[in-house]
């Protein structure tokens, strides 16, 4: 079996899980995505690309990845940005993820970071959560 990459499999799967929560996409009215359109509403949610390690297991390639997970907003304060991370987590946290060429061996939420910037005169802030996902190649 020839070695292959996590990456692809894993973003497609985080944006799937996260669009089929519609808690989140209640909140997220702007949409979720990888690749953000421009000219995208606010508030939405962007799923970077993950950075990789590789972790094989007994006779398989295996990796750990981490992602992250951004809620972008320009309300006022933080709280449409909060609302929207903790429904991320509540998506992605210890569910299974469906993926393809890779086995999920699990989805965990890593860490927080908060930050603001002034976008077009507006403050724009970023919740943007890391999860860790181990997965095993399959193909």
């Amino acid at each position: 079996m020839i070695r292959r990459s996590p990456v692809e499999t894993v973003i497609g799967s985080v944006v799937t899980a996260l669009r089929a929560s519609t808690a989140l996409t209640a909140l997220a009215t702007g949409g979720i995505y990888n690749n953000v359109p421009q000219g995208t509403d606010y508030p939405y949610v962007e799923v970077t690309s993950p950075t990789d390690r590789r972790e094989d297991t007994y006779g398989r390639f295996g990796a750990a990845l981490l992602v992250d997970v951004k809620a972008i907003s320009q309300s006022q304060g933080d709280q449409e940005a909060a609302r929207i991370q903790d429904q991320c987590v509540r998506a992605l946290n210890f569910q299974p993820l469906a993926t393809t060429t890779h086995t999920t061996l699990g989805i965990t939420w890593e860490s927080s970071d908060r930050f603001a910037e002034i976008v077009n005169g507006i403050r724009t802030r970023y919740h943007v959560g890391t999860f860790r996902v181990w997965t095993e190649q399959t193909s």
